[in-house]
């Protein structure tokens, strides 16, 4: 699928390509997994943010994570950054660390199962579902 000037990538797919590719024992499958589901999470909340103008300082991650770890926001809100710091622990390991993970069929499960937590909740709170 190509994608025109006035279309935009829908992120979300990318959880659904990290689930077909979560369905085999093979180590580097399940680690670009683990990464693809992280990143349909972070771009998924990174456009929440971007649509509300709700961006702070920082590296492009800590910008988009830090915006829901702040003490007044909603309890979703703090859920979601708890959430995604498991995904981005998860998401380094896989990406860089040879060594970090015993179980990663487990684990890859753990952050595909994170990541639609997280955009489920983004839409609840996006008013889409």
């Amino acid at each position: 699928m190509s994608i025109g000037a006035t279309e935009s990538f829908h992120w979300r797919q990318f959880l659904v390509t990290a689930r077909a590719l979560s369905t085999t024992p093979d180590e580097a499958l399940l680690r670009t997994a683990t990464s693809r589901a992280y990143y349909a999470a972070f771009h998924v909340a990174r456009q929440y943010l971007v649509n509300r103008q709700k961006l702070a300082q920082g590296t492009e991650h800590e910008r988009v994570w830090s915006a829901f770890s702040k003490p007044g926001d909603k309890r979703q809100c703090r859920q979601i950054w708890a959430w995604a710091t498991r995904l981005r622990k998860f998401r380094v390991e896989a990406d860089y660390r040879l060594d970090e993970c015993e179980d990663w069929p487990r684990q890859c499960q753990t952050s595909l199962d994170l990541a639609e937590k997280t955009i489920n909740l983004l839409d609840s709170l996006d008013g889409h579902r």
